[in-house]
This record gives C-alpha cells, structure tokens and sequence, in this order.
C-alpha cells in the first residue's frame, strides 16, 4: 500500500494543498498513513460529507427557482458496417 497523506485539520474538506510537510490552507502538519482500512475510511468519509454538499446545493438551488432539465448526451454512438 502506498503511503496516504492528508490534513488532519481540514480533512475530508482536505484540497491536497501541501507546502513542504504542511497543509497550505490551515498550516497544520500532515499525517500520512499506510493502513488499507484508515485510508477507504477516510475516503468514505470524504464521500459522505461531499454527497451532504451537494444535497444541500440542489435544495438550493430549487428554492432559489432554477430549473432543472434532463440533458440529452451531447455525444452518440455511431455504428460503422465494414465493407468486405
């Protein structure tokens, strides 16, 4: 496992900002791991309080009255027959 580096002060806000050993935003000293288990954790984490953001973001979004539309891919596939 490769080593995991993060702040542990703005974490899971963490911006992966680091100045020589420090964290760049707050200035605190950066903890690094190599435990599998601590390192998804901390991902989970991450995750969870990013999905609460962006709920939090939709909702007002709705309240402030945008509207949101179903887009349609930009891109489609396009089926080629060879030529024997």
């Amino acid at each position: 496992m490769t080593l995991f580096t993060y702040c542990p002060d703005c974490w899971p806000a963490d911006m992966v900002d680091y100045v020589d050993g420090h964290c760049a935003i707050c200035g605190a000293v950066l903890t690094t791991t190599t435990d599998p288990e601590k390192h998804i954790s901390l991902l989970e984490e991450q995750r969870d309080c990013l999905a609460d953001c962006l709920h939090d973001a939709m909702q007002w979004l709705e309240h402030a009255g945008v509207k949101t539309v179903p887009r349609r891919p930009a891109l489609g596939l396009i089926h080629v027959r060879r030529q024997p």
